[in-house]
């Protein structure tokens, strides 16, 4: 096995991200990283700890590096708070989406972004904006950024339940 140390990780449940076309948001994010979806991810820290183990190494805890000034660790609690907003921000992008793929018919268009052409959730998302964008000549965005992950996600989910299919599951993903 390589030497996992030099190996950046980025782990997702979107496996256009491994096998289909790429938003330009998501190349700047992910660059040079290793994709892995969350159970790759469990398999390499267990042959990581395997390894290491066998080589008799002990798995000592790292101390802590000093933050940048201006920075915080974030807590439990913050982490809880920030949370609400979150799932806000959720429930808006999934009656937004139900609203333009239901009202506008716009299921077999978001199908064929996602399995015709492969695209990831952001590139769906981008996808559809630029057809609304086009088609309704639209004076500004409807979600931001155009190429918003949880939007493209919503939409598929609306979308492939239409097909009485989960978004989460093949053909979708």
């Amino acid at each position: 096995m390589p030497d996992t140390e030099d190996i950046a990780y980025f782990v997702t449940t979107d496996m256009r991200m491994k096998d289909g076309k790429l938003d330009p948001d998501d190349a700047a994010i992910i660059g040079d990283m290793k994709i892995v979806t969350p159970e790759e991810a469990l398999e390499l820290q267990k042959q990581e700890d395997a390894e290491e183990k066998a080589a008799g190494k002990k798995k000592k805890k790292e101390p802590e590096k000093p933050l940048p000034e201006g920075h915080q660790r974030l807590t439990p609690e913050m982490m809880e708070k920030m949370a609400g907003p979150a799932r806000e921000a959720l429930q808006h992008y999934q009656e937004l989406s139900a609203a333009v793929v239901t009202r506008l018919n716009l299921a077999p268009f978001v199908r064929q972004l996602r399995i015709e052409e492969k695209r990831t959730w952001r590139a769906v998302a981008r996808g559809v904006h630029e057809k609304l964008a086009e088609d309704r000549n639209l004076p500004g965005p409807l979600w931001e950024p155009i190429s918003n992950q949880i939007v493209g996600m919503s939409l598929c989910k609306v979308a492939a339940e239409t097909y009485d299919q989960e978004y989460m599951e093949p053909p979708w993903n």
